[in-house]
């Protein structure tokens, strides 16, 4: 099992270092987090 997102605060979203595959998102409540999880 890979991952292929990171949903993260989007205060910290840029101070992270991920791989260039990982498709990294930043979101500024858990119901915005919510809404990603649940669209897939």
């Amino acid at each position: 099992m890979g991952f292929r997102r990171l949903i993260l605060p989007e205060n910290n979203r840029r101070s992270v270092d991920a791989p260039a595959a990982l498709e990294v998102i930043g979101v500024r409540s858990i119901f915005e987090a919510l809404e990603l999880v649940v669209s897939e």
